[in-house]
């Protein structure tokens, strides 16, 4: 899944559909984020409202 993505839905910026599709794929537990993606969410500093 793209960071930017991840980061997206966190802050409930996609369209309905996009955040219904992301929602499914995590409780399916069907999701995968690469190392990077990994770091890549972990280093974001800013709050929830800046996503």
């Amino acid at each position: 899944m793209d960071t930017n993505a991840v980061i997206e839905f966190l802050g409930g910026h996609l369209p309905t559909s996009a955040m219904a599709t992301i929602q499914q794929i995590v409780e399916d537990g069907e999701q995968a984020l690469s190392v990077v993606n990994h770091i890549e969410l972990m280093a974001y500093n800013g709050s929830p409202s800046e996503m």
